[in-house]
C-alpha cells in the first residue's frame, strides 16, 4: 500500500520525489481481491491461532510457508522479526479498514506525476502483486518514470537491503535542485 499512498502523495504535490516498491493499484479487479484476501487472512487470523502461527514462524520452513508471498527469501528473516511483524499486523487497529480502503483504488492520470521524480520498483519474486503482470501495466502508465527491478520479493527489505536503500537514496538525489 505504501508504495500506491507514496505516488498519490507525489500527485498531490506533497511529495517532490517517491520510490514506489510494488505499488499498489496497477492490479484488475480479481488480483486486487487477491492481494487483499491475502493479506487480510493472516492479519485477521484468531487469537487462539496466534500461538501456533508464532511457532510456525520461528522456523525457517515456517517463516517459508507464512511469508512467501512477501518476501523471496523468508527464511533469512529472522525468527523474532517474524514473529515481530505478525503481532504488529495483530495489533493494528486500522488494518482492515486500511485494506477496504482499497478496494475501488486504481492508479490513474498518470500525467499529474511528470512534476515529480518517480522511480518504481518490483520485486522480481512479487507473488502478491505478481511482478511479470503488474510492472509492465506500471511502465506503460507511467513511461517517463524510472522503472527498476529488484531481486528481492513484495517487500523486498530483507531480501536485499542494500539495493532497497540505493534506489531510494539515488530517487532522493535526483529530486534535489541543482
Amino acid at each position: 500500500m505504501g508504495g500506491g499512498i507514496g505516488l498519490e502523495l507525489a500527485r498531490r504535490g506533497v511529495a517532490r520525489s517517491v520510490t514506489a516498491i510494488s505499488p499498489v493499484g496497477f492490479w484488475t479487479a480479481r488480483e486486487r481481491s487477491y492481494c487483499q484476501l491475502s493479506l487480510s487472512t493472516l492479519a485477521t487470523l484468531p487469537a487462539v491461532a496466534h500461538p501456533l502461527v508464532k511457532a510456525l514462524a520461528g522456523t525457517a520452513p515456517g517463516r517459508v510457508a507464512l511469508f512467501a508471498q512477501l518476501f523471496a527469501h523468508p527464511e533469512r528473516i529472522p525468527a523474532a522479526e517474524a514473529i515481530a511483524m505478525l503481532e504488529d499486523a495483530w495489533a493494528a487497529p486500522a488494518f482492515a479498514g486500511a485494506l477496504a480502503a482499497f478496494d475501488h483504488y486504481r492508479f490513474t492520470d498518470p500525467e499529474q506525476l511528470r512534476g515529480a521524480e518517480v522511480t518504481v520498483a518490483w520485486g522480481r519474486k512479487d507473488r502478491l502483486l505478481l511482478f511479470g503482470r503488474q510492472a509492465p501495466r506500471a511502465r506503460a502508465a507511467l513511461p517517463w518514470a524510472r522503472h527498476v527491478t529488484l531481486g528481492g520479493g513484495h517487500t523486498p527489505f530483507f531480501d536485499d537491503p542494500a539495493a532497497v536503500a540505493e534506489v531510494i537514496r539515488s530517487t532522493a538525489l535526483a529530486a534535489q535542485d541543482p
